[in-house]
């Protein structure tokens, strides 16, 4: 017995070696397996049908591998197409003269690789935009990830951009070792059914870091929600149900992080940018305009999740005449129009993003603000001077239920209010809050910039 298994151990490990003389295919075989495929069956080559294995006399081809581990394939090829873009940004840099190059034509043809499309079932999940909108965009996120915090910016741009192309739908995935993830999420969705799930659900990225039940009480006064039916919801976990089988569904799929955004089905995994977002958006809505057959619609109603391989052939090349020198960094004077191209993106440098907002009851504001005295002397001059004026630091402020709802700490160092500073000679919080109904703090916590916005109502 010991000498078949040391034979089968002996015969695994030429096995494997045998497959590394092969690895300058990968590449190829892995791209010609999301890219060359039709809409209702897998396209393959003829390698993903060699045989790689037998177990008897059953054999195993690389297709019947490749099945399995689609996603992981295609976030292979991302990191690759991730590698070469960055490659490609610093070539164009290095090879263009910024005395003599400004007329210079710009050629790109660099493309990613064609996303899976995975098809997901809306009914019951929480959904923000216009019903009719031509983009679905399916988002998986966890209100405990740092990632999905970052991207509460990216959503909101493309909510900007698109106001009627895009229609949001919310699946929760929170990861086990976030222990206040579920929670939240179930306080979320008893705001949904009190019509008011969004204003909820951006203010729990605005408090990520302080999801309990206090804070989703307050956030409910603020919001006005039936106190006791609400508190009922969040006590009893109403809707643990529904986010186990959200989970359930995440994991048939083979997600293992977030975020996951699927547009119109395809597959985004991680982080993206806007411009990442902004290239698929326009190519689903070309696909729209155009009629095209390969644009699934991303949702069945009541079927289980399944996964397709989307094919787009069109020419995603750009040409770019550049009036100025090409600079490829983040920079506020950089003005150049930047061709929609994934990943080859210029986000300028500023103020940094706000992850959410939070609300704030008009008529709870001014209750607050009849104790407006007692309530600045809580800004107390801090070590630091701007052209000859303190900053102010916030103090005494832990039971501070005004400072609390509106989620400031102590020690924090309040740098402006909707673009303007506050200083020793000029504290404007008090009269934004008053007059306005959106505001916008900008502050210093424990030596990190932080950006909190408020919806007054």
């Amino acid at each position: 017995m010991q000498q078949v298994l040391r034979g089968l151990a002996v015969g695994l490990y030429l096995l494997i070696l045998n497959g590394c003389d092969e690895s300058a295919n990968v590449s190829n075989t892995s791209q010609a397996s999301f890219s060359a495929v039709s809409t209702t069956a897998h396209q393959t080559d003829d390698s993903s049908e060699s045989i790689i294995a037998t177990i008897g006399d059953k054999s195993l081809t690389q297709a019947d591998i490749d099945q399995s581990i689609q996603l992981k394939l295609y976030d292979l090829e991302w990191a690759k197409y991730e590698l070469r873009k960055e490659s490609l940004a610093t070539q164009i840099k290095n090879n263009l003269n910024p005395s003599t190059d400004h007329q210079k034509a710009i050629n790109i043809s660099l493309r990613p690789p064609t996303p899976p499309r995975l098809l997901v079932d809306i009914d019951g999940q929480p959904t923000t935009g216009p019903t009719s909108a031509p983009i679905i965009l399916a988002v998986f996120c966890n209100y405990q990830s740092i990632h999905c915090g970052r991207m509460q910016f990216v959503y909101q741009q493309l909510v900007e951009a698109y106001p009627d192309q895009l229609r949001f739908v919310y699946y929760d995935f929170p990861q086990g070792y976030h222990r206040n993830a579920g929670s939240a999420s179930n306080a979320a969705r008893c705001a949904q059914q009190e019509n008011q799930f969004l204003a909820f659900h951006k203010a729990l990225w605005a408090h990520q870091n302080e999801l309990n039940q206090n804070l989703f009480l307050r956030l409910s006064s603020q919001l006005k929600l039936p106190e006791m039916r609400f508190d009922e919801c969040v006590t009893e976990h109403h809707f643990a149900y529904q986010i186990s089988k959200n989970i359930e569904t995440a994991e048939l799929l083979g997600f293992g992080n977030v975020p996951v955004t699927l547009v119109n089905g395809l597959y985004l995994n991680g982080p993206k940018s806007f411009d990442t977002f902004r290239f698929f958006i326009d190519l689903e809505l070309e696909n729209a305009k155009l009629g095209s057959p390969n644009q699934l619609q991303s949702v069945q109603q009541g079927n289980e999740p399944s996964l397709n391989i989307a094919e787009n052939q069109q020419d995603n090349s750009y040409t770019v005449k550049t009036n100025e020198p090409v600079e490829f960094e983040d920079s506020l004077e950089n003005d150049i129009e930047t061709p929609p191209i994934a990943g080859l993106e210029y986000t300028p440098r500023g103020i940094v993003a706000a992850k959410g907002e939070t609300p704030i009851s008009r008529d709870w504001l001014d209750e607050q603000l009849i104790y407006e005295t007692d309530l600045r002397e809580h800004f107390q001059p801090a070590e630091h001077e701007v052209e000859g004026v303190h900053v102010m630091r916030l103090s005494n402020i832990e039971s501070n239920d005004f400072y609390q709802t509106l989620g400031l700490k102590e020690g924090d160092v309040v740098l402006r209010v909707n673009d303007e500073w506050v200083h020793e000679a000029q504290n404007n919080l008090f009269a934004k809050l008053e007059d306005e109904q959106e505001v916008s703090v900008v502050l210093m916590r424990k030596g990190l910039p932080v950006h909190l916005r408020y919806a007054i109502n």
